[in-house]
């Protein structure tokens, strides 16, 4: 598997979802992106590193906290909010 395959994968499975409905429920895209190997689950009582995760901006906790991977690090992508 090339460096790019899992971000492609993703790509392709929400083409292919997107054409059967017109909004894609986030919970999905996330579950799609742990399968593969975007994001990785991890159990947090607190806040971790901001840099790799979202938790920091949360209030209830324990919580499970989604963190890029390496595989989702492969290309650069600056988003704008």
């Amino acid at each position: 598997m090339n460096d790019l395959e899992p971000l492609a994968l993703f790509g392709r499975i929400v083409l292919e979802e997107s054409r059967d409905c017109c909004d894609l429920d986030g919970g999905w895209l996330r579950e799609k992106a742990v399968e593969c190997g975007l994001l990785e689950a991890f159990a947090v009582t607190e806040p971790c590193n901001p840099k790799d995760c979202r938790c920091a901006e949360w209030d209830g906790f324990p919580a499970t906290c989604y963190r890029l991977t390496a595989a989702a690090r492969v290309v650069k992508v600056t988003v704008n909010e």
